[in-house]
C-alpha cells in the first residue's frame, strides 16, 4: 500500500511539474510576442516620422512659390502673384544654367542703322519690349513658372520668347524701334532692365510679357497701376483678342510690380499675362505669331501709328 501511495505521489508531482511548464511556456510565448509587436509598432512609428520629415523637405522646397526676376511676392489665390515679373504662385522657380539656344527666332529681320527693316518708314518712335525672366546677371537661367503634362516639362520664359520675338517684329515693321531682350535668346533680367531704362527716358512705352501659372484660369490679363497704363493695357488686350479666340479676365490693378511701380521706368508700362501656362500651353507655343502680332497692333494702336505689320512683310 505504501508503494502505491509513493507512486501515486511521483505521478501527481510529475503532472503539476509538467502543468506548470506549459504555463511558462506560453507566458514566455505571450511575452515574446508581446515584445516583437511593440518592436514593430517602434518601427513603424520610425518609418511614419521619416516619411512625415522627408513630406515637410519636399513641402518647404517648393512652398516658397515663383519668385520673379524683380524678386517678387507670392500671389496665388489672384493667380499672378510675382513681384514682376511673373506672375504666379505655386510653382517652384527654376533656376538652372539651361534656357533656349534661339536668339531672334523664326524672325529673320535684317535691321539698318535706324534699328528697322530696310525700306520700313522711320516713326521716330521707340518702346522696349521684353520677354520675362529669362537670363540672370549671374548666368543663371530662371524660367518663371514651370509645367509638366507628364510627357512634356514646359517653362514660361521659353513658351514667352516666340511671342515676345512676334511682337517685337511686327512692330519694327510698322516703323517702331525696339529693344529687347528677345533678339538674344531672353538674356536680361528686369533689374537690369530697370537699370537700362533709367538710362533712356526716351521710350515711349514698355511691355513686359508673362505667361500665368498652372492653376491660373485661362485668358488674357493685363496688370496695370496708373491711368496711362490702363489706357495702354486696353489697347494691347484689344489687340490680341482682335487676333485670337483666347479668354479674357480683365484688366487687374496692382501696386507691388516693379515693372509698374519703379521710379526707374520714365514711360506708361503693362506687364502683360499672355495666359495659363497650362491651361493656354497649346495656343501659346503654336499661335505665337498671331498673339506677338495682336499685342503689335494694340501697342501701334496705342501709340498713334498705322500697324504696318501685314504691308511690310
Amino acid at each position: 500500500m505504501k508503494r502505491n501511495n509513493r507512486n501515486l505521489i511521483i505521478l501527481i508531482v510529475i503532472l503539476v511539474c509538467m502543468t506548470a511548464g506549459a504555463a511558462g511556456g506560453t507566458i514566455l510565448y505571450k511575452v515574446r510576442t508581446a515584445d516583437q509587436t511593440a518592436v514593430s509598432s517602434d518601427a513603424r512609428e520610425d518609418s511614419g516620422n521619416r516619411t512625415a520629415e522627408s513630406t515637410e523637405k519636399k513641402d518647404g522646397s517648393t512652398a516658397t512659390g515663383v519668385d520673379g526676376a524683380g524678386g517678387d511676392a507670392q500671389d496665388a489665390q489672384q493667380g499672378s502673384g510675382r513681384q514682376d515679373g511673373s506672375a504666379g504662385g505655386g510653382s517652384d522657380r527654376a533656376s538652372q544654367s539651361g534656357g533656349p539656344d534661339q536668339d531672334s527666332g523664326p524672325y529673320e529681320d535684317v535691321l539698318q542703322d535706324n534699328g528697322l527693316p530696310e525700306g520700313v518708314r522711320d516713326t521716330g518712335i521707340a518702346v522696349y519690349i521684353e520677354a520675362g525672366h529669362g537670363r540672370e546677371d549671374d548666368g543663371d537661367w530662371d524660367s518663371g513658372c514651370s509645367w509638366s503634362d507628364g510627357s512634356s516639362n514646359y517653362e514660361e520664359a521659353t513658351i514667352i520668347l516666340p511671342v515676345t520675338q512676334a511682337m517685337v517684329h511686327y512692330m519694327r515693321l510698322s516703323g517702331v524701334r525696339v529693344e529687347t531682350d528677345a533678339d538674344r535668346g531672353n538674356d536680361k533680367d528686369l533689374e537690369e532692365t530697370l537699370d537700362y531704362l533709367d538710362q533712356h527716358p526716351e521710350f515711349a512705352a514698355f511691355v513686359n510679357i508673362h505667361c500665368d501659372w498652372e492653376q491660373a484660369a485661362p485668358g488674357t490679363m493685363p496688370l496695370y497701376n496708373t491711368q496711362e497704363q490702363q489706357a495702354m493695357a486696353e489697347k494691347l488686350n484689344e489687340g490680341v483678342h482682335s487676333e485670337l479666340q483666347i479668354a479674357d479676365r480683365g484688366l487687374v490693378y496692382r501696386d507691388d510690380l516693379q515693372t509698374l511701380t519703379s521710379e526707374k521706368v520714365h514711360c506708361p508700362a503693362v506687364l502683360f499675362e499672355t495666359g495659363s501656362i497650362s491651361a493656354d500651353n497649346e495656343l501659346l507655343r503654336t499661335q505665337y505669331d498671331s498673339y506677338g502680332k495682336g499685342l503689335a497692333k494694340g501697342l501701334c494702336s496705342y501709340l498713334g501709328i498705322p500697324f504696318m505689320g501685314d504691308s511690310n512683310q
